[in-house]
């Protein structure tokens, strides 16, 4: 009987170890770190994700957040194409079609600026990566993209004045996200 007891207790001494072990740091838990540590001021493109392997988790995540970096970018395009309609640089009816043309040269852009701030995998074989680009390498994006714009339409007058407040306007929101 008194074997029965101690087996009992170790058993259920065991079972509360294990229930009360940490499975790890979420994903979550971990960006969160990631991001803290990336260069104030920058725009951060973070994600996560669950795919059936470990590197296509990775490789989605990645490209998530690179997704994330140029949501990003396509809102400063916006306020500075609001900007040049508003003060007479860009007339209204190319407006429309000069922003959809920069957002997509963004959007196909390899972000040569971007830079992996960490990635890993959380709790659950959860993929989480974060990312930033400074305001110079997305200055240069923009840029590019606009650039590539001009060619196809006649938005000569456009121009990034009021690029370092619609950069801080975007790295702010990202920051409080």
């Amino acid at each position: 009987m008194k074997k029965l007891i101690v087996l009992i207790a170790a058993l259920l001494a065991v079972l509360f170890i294990v229930g009360c072990a940490s499975t790890g740091p979420t994903a979550s838990e971990m960006m969160s770190g990631a991001k803290s540590s990336a260069p104030i001021g920058a725009l951060i493109g973070q994600a996560t994700a669950k795919e059936g392997s470990k590197d296509a988790s990775l490789k989605k995540s990645q490209d998530r957040a690179l997704s994330q970096l140029v949501r990003g970018m396509a809102y400063i395009v916006n306020e500075l194409v609001d900007d040049s309609v508003t003060a007479g640089r860009l007339s209204g009816n190319v407006s429309d079609e000069f922003r959809r043309l920069v957002i997509s040269a963004l959007s196909t852009s390899s972000l040569n600026g971007a830079r992996k701030q960490d990635q890993g995998f959380g709790a659950g074989d959860t993929a989480w990566s974060v990312f930033y680009i400074e305001k110079a390498d997305a200055l240069k994006e923009i840029n590019n993209a606009v650039n590539a714009a001009k060619r196809e339409v006649a938005a000569g007058n456009f121009n990034t004045d009021g690029f370092d407040a619609k950069f801080r306007a975007a790295a702010d929101r990202e920051w409080k996200n």
